[in-house]
């Protein structure tokens, strides 16, 4: 086979937006020596509160008058939407990280992002003009900078 130099392992970044971008983080607590780094726009740091927020958006008060679609939904997939929770997987992330928010996103708060990049010690990076999931075609170019200078780290 001779002598020949394999080049460095490819890094994995882990990048994903929204409900992706939750997963994500999720994904980190399951297999944290699987990734190095991890990249997430628009995700929500507690899934109860987003649910809860976009049923306000609906109707005022909808959380409580959806709350037994909430309930089934959890029935029916065997989960508890008050254990997803992103941010207790951010905390154990210690690596190269990029949160984004869309300053324009009415359903992600900054307060999510803020929380996930505090926990994780990861960048903030705030795109004022973009809305929901839309940081990447709003600043293109600026977008594919930052995943190749986390990929880099």
């Amino acid at each position: 086979m001779g002598s020949r130099k394999y080049a460095k392992a490819p890094r994995v970044v882990l990048v994903g937006v929204s409900l992706g971008g939750a997963s994500s983080w999720l994904a980190t607590e399951k297999a944290p020596d699987l990734f190095d780094a991890i990249v997430t726009e628009g995700s929500f740091a507690h899934l109860d509160d987003v649910a809860n927020n976009f049923f306000d958006r609906r109707l005022p008060g909808g959380h409580i008058i959806f709350w037994p679609v909430k309930y089934f939904a959890s029935k029916m997939a065997r989960v508890n939407p008050s254990e997803v929770n992103p941010l207790e997987a951010a905390k154990k992330w210690h690596r190269p990280g990029l949160v984004i928010h869309c300053g324009a996103d009415n359903l992600m708060k900054l307060r999510y992002a803020r929380d996930l990049a505090a926990a994780s010690h990861a960048d903030l990076w705030i795109i004022a003009n973009a809305g929901i999931a839309q940081g990447c075609v709003v600043d293109e170019q600026d977008y594919f900078q930052k995943l190749l200078a986390i990929a880099k780290k």
